[in-house]
């Protein structure tokens, strides 16, 4: 078996003449295995993107709401009796007292900066963060940008595009940050591209517990 093997080495790479019903076959080869490879690419990013938020497991809502009713931050007039958890992180609108101010030419997002502390959400601070790039393409919004600097503590960064009342999730494999930037991209109707909407962005630190 071994000097079978050898002497397919020595014969060298065997290329189909391109065109041929052999060279096509090889095509399809490659295609149908990226097709099931990136599939389960997506759905290990997906389940990645769940685990990165460093809730405890059993934390309530009921908990988390009168976390952030004694936060600097106020909720708009919606029902939120079955909100989840993370959702009511997006819900919760910044202090417009602590809003940043930006200049006539730079589009700025308040970011707000969760603290979460042995299971408690313990503070919360409004950060700017700078657009870059947003732009809408095959019934996707993509949306980039930067932060002047990162907040210690461990991070989770968590977007949502908020448009007619609602808030949508970006595709897991497109969204996530890199050191002082960010990404994320929304899968949007024609029709929820051309209503008014902004990006929502929620950053959790962790302290007591955490790592940097």
């Amino acid at each position: 078996m071994a000097e079978m093997v050898r002497r397919q080495i020595d014969q060298g790479r065997f290329s189909p003449l391109p065109g041929s019903l052999l060279w096509f076959f090889r095509q399809m080869e490659v295609e149908t295995g990226f097709f099931f490879s990136s599939r389960s690419v997506d759905q290990l990013l997906a389940r990645h993107e769940r685990a990165s938020i460093p809730f405890p497991a059993g934390i309530d809502n009921g908990t988390i709401r009168r976390d952030l009713h004694s936060l600097p931050v106020r909720f708009p007039l919606v029902d939120l009796s079955a909100a989840s958890v993370v959702d009511l992180l997006f819900w919760a609108e910044p202090d417009p007292k602590h809003l940043p101010l930006a200049a006539a030419d730079t589009e700025i997002v308040p970011a707000l900066v969760f603290t979460l502390e042995y299971g408690r959400l313990t503070a919360a601070e409004v950060v700017p963060l700078s657009v870059s790039f947003c732009e809408y393409a095959d019934n996707l919004l993509t949306v980039t940008g930067s932060i002047a600097s990162l907040p210690s503590g461990s991070r989770a960064w968590l977007f949502r595009w908020h448009t007619g009342g609602q808030l949508i999730e970006p595709l897991p494999e497109h969204a996530g940050h890199d050191n002082l930037l960010f990404w994320a991209a929304f899968p949007l109707t024609p029709e929820q591209a051309t209503q008014p909407g902004h990006l929502v962005v929620r950053i959790l630190r962790e302290e007591g517990g955490g790592s940097d």
